[in-house]
C-alpha cells in the first residue's frame, strides 16, 4: 500500500512503549483509520528481545539502541554519557531490564502541584490497572486482564536474600506488592514478563491488533517533520526507502517519539524557542520556549564487592561480584537541542549530572546506607571485599570524586516537552497532553512528564499512552 495515497485519522509518531499502546487502543475502533510510523526495525520477536537472559546483547545492539550520546558533562569531569532508546517497534519495552515500577504517590502529587489537576495517583490508577495482567496476590489496586503481563521475580540468591534481610533487620519494611501505593519498604522487583518470556509494548498491543484492517505499521521509517498549516498540524513528512513522502492526518498526529527524539522532531519542524529555531536557519512555526528544556533523569551510583557466593553477576561477567546501586531523582535539569537541521544529525543533549548540591549529598547519604547494609548482610556472611569505592576514598570529597569517574545515568529521560499551564513558564502540553497553542498535534511520552518518577519509567509511559489514547478519541469524536 502506498501510505501517501489515502487520508488516515490518526498517525502515530514513534512505535515505542508509547506508541504501541496508542496505536492498539486507538485501532480498537474499526472506524479510525491508524497509522503507526517506527525509525527502526520491526523483528520485536527475535530472541535477543524475546529470551530475558540476552538483555544485555539487546541493550548493546546497534541495531535496537539509538546510542544517544551526551555532550562532555563538566560535572562529571568532562564524561559524556549515553542514552538507551530503543530502535525497533516495541522501543525500550523491547531492550530494557523489564522492571515494572508504577511509582509513589508523591510523584504525581507532584505532578499535580505543577498545575496539572487529573494526574494524581488515583486519577493513573485506572490506566495502570488496565495496562496489566498481574500474575500475582490479587489487590483491587492490580489490574488482570490488560495487554502487559507482570510477574514478581520470584527466582532467589543468597546475596540478594541477605542483603533483602539486612534492611528488613535496620526497620525497612518488607512489602509483598510495591505497585499498589505503598511509599516505603523493600521487596522483590516484578517484572514485565510471560511465562519466561519479555513482554514488550509490542507484543501486548500490536501482536492481538496484527490483522486488523484499519491499522498499518510502517517500519523503518523516519518522521522528519510535523506538517502545520496555520494553526493546525495536518500530517507529517517521512523518509521510507530513501523517498521523502506527505502523510496527512485528518483529526490528529500523536507524537510517541520518547524524551530525546520528540524534543528533536518538534524543532525540526519549527516549533520552539525562536533563537534556537533560527541558529540553525529554521524558520520557527510556533513558540514554545519549553521544547527540549527542563530534561530530567535518574542519576545512578554502584557499590561493587566480590563476595563468595554466586550472584546475579556472575552470569554477566564470570566473576563472583555484587553490586549495590544508589538511584536518586536528579534534580539538576538538561537539555535537548539540534545539532544541525540535517534530520539525519544526533541531537546534542546536555546533561550536568551532578550540578544540583542536593543531590550530591542524597548520594552521600545512599553511599553511607549501601555500605551499611553491605557489611550488615552479604558482608558478613559472604566475606565481601569492596573494590569500588576503592578503601580509602570513604570521606565526603574523596566519595564526590568517585561520583565524577563512575556516575552514570539509567536511562530514563523525561520533561523535554513538559506538561503544565503556562507555555511561557516552559509548558509544552496541556494536561490533556495536547501541544499548547496548535490543534490537531498531541504528545504522549515520557518528555510530557513534569518531573521522571520514583522508579523505571517505562511502565507509566505506558500509563501516559493509556490515558493519551482516551483524550485523543475524546477529542475526536
Amino acid at each position: 500500500m502506498d501510505l501517501a495515497r489515502r487520508d488516515w485519522d490518526y498517525i502515530v509518531v514513534g512505535g515505542g512503549s508509547a506508541g504501541a499502546a496508542i496505536a492498539g487502543r486507538l485501532s480498537e475502533n474499526p472506524d479510525r483509520l491508524v497509522l503507526l510510523l517506527e525509525a527502526g526495525g520491526g523483528d520485536f520477536f527475535a530472541p535477543i528481545i524475546m529470551i530475558p537472559g540476552l538483555v544485555e546483547r539487546a541493550i548493546t545492539s546497534r541495531k535496537l539502541n539509538w546510542h544517544f550520546a551526551g555532550e562532555p558533562d563538566p560535572t562529571l569531569n568532562g564524561r559524556s554519557l549515553t542514552w538507551a532508546a530503543g530502535r525497533v517497534i516495541g522501543g525500550s519495552s523491547s531492550i530494557n531490564g523489564m522492571v515494572y515500577g508504577r511509582g509513589l504517590p508523591a510523584d504525581y502529587a507532584a505532578w499535580v502541584a505543577a498545575g496539572n489537576p487529573g494526574w494524581g495517583w488515583q486519577d493513573m490508577l485506572p490506566a495502570f490497572k488496565k495496562l496489566e495482567t498481574w500474575n500475582g496476590v490479587a489487590h483491587f489496586s492490580r489490574g488482570d486482564d490488560g495487554p502487559v503481563h507482570v510477574r514478581r521475580f520470584n527466582e532467589t540468591e543468597a546475596a540478594c536474600e541477605a542483603t533483602m534481610q539486612a534492611f528488613i533487620n535496620a526497620g525497612v519494611p518488607y512489602v509483598e506488592d510495591y505497585s499498589i501505593g505503598i511509599s516505603h519498604g523493600i521487596g522483590r522487583t516484578q517484572a514485565t514478563q510471560r511465562r519466561g518470556w519479555r513482554h514488550s509494548a509490542a507484543f501486548a498491543y500490536l501482536r492481538p491488533a496484527r490483522r486488523r484492517k484499519n491499522l498499518r505499521v510502517a517500519t523503518n521509517t523516519r518522521v522528519d517533520r510535523v506538517l502545520l498549516s496555520g494553526t493546525r498540524c495536518t500530517g507529517v513528512e517521512a523518509l521510507r526507502r530513501g523517498v521523502k513522502i506527505m502523510l496527512r492526518a485528518s483529526r490528529e498526529v500523536i507524537v510517541a517519539a520518547g524524551a530525546i527524539g520528540t524534543p528533536k522532531l518538534l524543532l525540526l519542524s519549527g516549533i520552539g524557542a525562536p533563537d534556537a529555531l533560527a541558529a540553525h536557519g529554521i524558520l520557527p512555526r510556533h513558540e514554545l520556549p519549553g521544547v527540549g528544556r527542563g530534561m530530567n533523569d535518574h542519576v545512578n551510583i554502584k557499590i561493587s564487592a566480590f563476595v563468595d557466593t554466586p550472584t546475579y553477576n556472575t552470569a554477566r561477567s564470570g566473576l563472583k561480584g555484587l553490586r549495590h546501586g544508589v538511584d536518586l531523582i536528579a534534580r539538576g535539569r538538561g537539555a535537548v537541542s539540534l545539532r544541525s537541521a540535517n534530520p539525519a544529525a544526533p541531537p546534542r543533549i546536555n546533561m550536568p549530572t551532578l550540578s544540583s548540591r542536593d543531590d550530591v549529598d542524597v548520594l552521600h547519604e545512599g553511599c553511607a546506607l549501601t555500605l551499611e547494609m553491605l557489611h550488615a548482610g552479604p558482608g558478613k556472611k559472604f566475606n565481601a571485599r569492596i573494590y569500588a569505592p576503592a578503601a580509602g576514598r570513604m570521606n565526603k570529597a574523596a566519595l564526590l570524586e568517585f561520583f565524577r569517574e563512575t556516575a552514570a545515568l539509567n536511562w530514563h529521560p523525561t520533561s523535554t516537552c513538559r506538561m503544565g499551564p503556562n507555555p511561557a513558564d516552559g509548558a509544552v502540553v496541556d494536561s490533556t497532553l495536547a501541544v499548547h497553542g496548535l490543534s490537531g498535534l498531541s504528545i504522549a511520552d515520557a518528555s510530557v512528564m513534569p518531573a521522571v518518577t520514583s522508579g523505571n519509567s517505562n511502565v507509566p509511559v505506558i500509563a501516559i499512552a493509556e490515558r493519551a489514547a482516551g483524550f485523543v478519541a475524546a477529542r475526536n469524536n
